[in-house]
């Protein structure tokens, strides 16, 4: 798109210009009689460029009919041209069928491992305040520094708890709906049924088959012999 934008700068600027410049030269002496100068093709491309982008400041402004032409025509492919940037960056800034299904996959691999971290933690506290338990059971531990121990323990695990339901109710959307994954073995069957028909074609034409099994030290292995004619 950028090369476009390039290209009809330079052509139309060319083109407006070869027809404008001779309008705003004094014949005589072929000097330029107004502030209108477009001895310099900047000048074009700056008008033409203020025109696709629908600005239009005013400092140029074409007189002959061909150049307004030329300018009408700069106007609507500056709207097409800014348009196709809009659709280009929309499309850019979603996923399609691939990228979303591998980002799916990554985020449910990662709520799952939140998920444990998080689940180890809240053990860990249920682990820690039994062990509180049963030390002020003991007489190892004071009320006072019990009572302390547990306010600040139940506040962890209040907030544990938090974040583990929170993991919880995250996974469910990034799982693979029931048809996705019916989608997912049809295609894994068709592709075995593809690969087993070009194997069976690989096979000589055979009279007969024997069945012949032998049991080894941790498994049954039966193979198949197949004989030519």
């Amino acid at each position: 798109l950028f090369i476009v934008l390039v290209l009809s700068l330079l052509l139309l600027g060319t083109e407006i210009r070869i027809i404008e410049r001779p309008v705003y030269l004094n014949p005589a002496n072929l000097e330029v009689v107004s502030e209108q100068d477009y001895s310099f093709i900047w000048n074009g491309i700056w008008l033409i460029a203020i025109t696709m982008m629908t600005v239009g400041y005013g400092e140029f402004t074409p007189k002959t009919h061909i150049g307004r032409c030329i300018s009408i025509l700069s106007a609507f492919w500056g709207i097409f041209w800014v348009s196709m940037v809009v659709v280009a960056l929309t499309n850019s800034s979603f996923f399609d069928k691939r990228e979303e299904k591998a980002y799916f996959i990554l985020m449910r691999l990662g709520s799952k491992k939140q998920l444990k971290t998080r689940a180890y933690k809240l053990i860990e506290l249920c682990c820690l305040q039994g062990t509180y338990k049963y030390r002020f059971k003991k007489g190892q531990m004071s009320a006072a520094e019990f009572e302390k121990q547990s306010i600040i323990l139940l506040t962890q695990l209040d907030i544990a708890k938090e974040s583990f339901r929170e993991i919880v109710s995250i996974i469910p959307q990034y799982e693979t709906s029931q048809e996705e994954q019916m989608k997912q073995l049809e295609f894994q069957l068709k592709s075995d049924l593809r690969e087993m028909e070009k194997y069976l074609n690989k096979l000589n034409p055979v009279s007969y088959t024997h069945l012949r099994a032998h049991e080894t030290g941790r498994n049954l292995v039966c193979r198949l012999l197949l004989e030519k004619k």
